[in-house]
């Protein structure tokens, strides 16, 4: 997953998303999670990349676009659909869902940005969280 391969490829996707992830996965045959993070190392819009257990997040990932005061939360908010994915046993998001920025951060003011979150499951107890920042207050100074 060489950069220039990824970049002349990229240019066929507008956003970063699970749809994204998952084709180009297939086409360079790796795993979702190693491509997202790949990607949100690559891309210049606003993104993070966040994986949960039960018992907490275990790692992160910004984009260099993303100020440093965004961090996830340590413990899942029951309102994310990563919550609901890894406790309920929901199925994987079909889709990026927008959300009140609060849900992920303990930021001020974070419940007046909305964020896109778009979850999926590597194992049971593993969950895998996708965010996409639409707030330019979450960029970097």
């Amino acid at each position: 997953m060489t950069e220039v391969m990824l970049k002349l490829i990229l240019r066929d996707y507008r956003k970063f998303n699970m749809h994204a992830v998952r084709q180009l996965a297939r086409t360079f045959n790796t795993s979702k999670t190693a491509m997202a993070y790949r990607l949100v190392e690559m891309v210049k819009g606003p993104c993070i990349l966040a994986a949960y257990r039960k018992s907490g997040c275990v790692w992160h990932i910004s984009s260099k676009s993303i100020g440093h005061q965004w961090w996830p939360q340590r413990v899942l908010d029951p309102q994310s659909n990563a919550y609901s994915i890894l406790f309920n046993g929901f199925r994987d998001d079909a889709t990026m869902s927008d959300l009140d920025a609060d849900t992920w951060f303990d930021v001020p003011r974070a419940d007046r940005i909305e964020i896109g979150e778009q979850s999926f499951r590597v194992h049971d107890d593993l969950i895998i969280a996708p965010l996409v920042a639409s707030s330019e207050r979450m960029l970097a100074d």
